[in-house]
């Protein structure tokens, strides 16, 4: 059973909050294998950071990255491919989303330098 997948993003001051509303993972069919923890919201602040500079916008990508994913519940097993799937798709969403909220040109431009090739057409 999948559900559907929300994230929400607020820009609060310096502050972007990720948030998964369901948890994305599943219980596995094997005896013994953990779940990894998802989190309705993660707070990405970044106030400390001069956006003006690469350091500080790479100190920010840094941050949303590992907050997306504790957002989406950490990178599953490699041999769980739906789940692989599944993080995947919800962390870059999560990364996608808190990239546009922030609205910074040179955010923009190092996430596209990062991100995955997107599909074509």
């Amino acid at each position: 059973m999948n559900s559907s997948i929300t994230h929400r993003f607020h820009k609060a001051g310096h502050a972007i909050v990720l948030g998964a509303a369901t948890v994305l993972f599943a219980l596995s069919a094997q005896a013994g294998t953990a779940t990894p923890t998802a989190y309705d919201s993660v707070v990405v602040r970044y106030d400390d950071l001069n956006l003006a500079t690469a350091a500080g916008t790479q100190a920010l990508y840094a941050r949303i990255s590992s907050a997306a994913d504790r957002a989406c519940g950490g990178q599953p097993a490699i041999r769980e491919l739906r789940m692989q799937q599944q993080y995947r798709a919800c962390y870059d969403r999560a990364v996608e989303k808190a990239v546009k909220k922030i609205d910074s040109a040179r955010l923009q431009a190092l996430h596209a330098e990062r991100a995955p090739a997107t599909k074509a057409g």
